[in-house]
């Protein structure tokens, strides 16, 4: 949702950069680091197995955009919750919830 609000307004350099695993956080000025889950799975194995990938924010926006009804913020919650597992649709989420157990 993000990239695509950033799209919209033709604001290309946000609206890509979480795609390319380093950002820098102008309001809080500092850098932001995203990585890949391959590289979060390696970094956290042998000791811990993954179990659950989760999408987060697929369909719902960030809280910085305004003006949707509160019936379509449930719509959109309800899709999230049914779809945000899928694997290519959790990649395209805001963020990631990833859940790893001790091995």
């Amino acid at each position: 949702m993000e990239s695509l609000h950033y799209f919209c307004r033709r604001q290309w350099r946000k609206a890509v950069r979480r795609w390319m695993g380093l950002t820098y956080a102008e309001t809080l000025g500092v850098n932001v680091f995203y990585p890949s889950g391959q590289a979060l799975k390696r970094a956290l194995s042998p000791e811990f197995r993954l179990v659950r990938r989760i999408g987060i924010g697929l369909t719902v926006p960030p809280s910085y955009m305004t003006g949707l009804s509160p019936a379509s913020l449930e719509m959109r919650d309800r899709f999230d919750e049914c779809f945000a597992h899928w694997p290519v649709l959790r990649s395209m989420a805001d963020h990631q919830l990833f859940v790893f157990v001790r091995k």
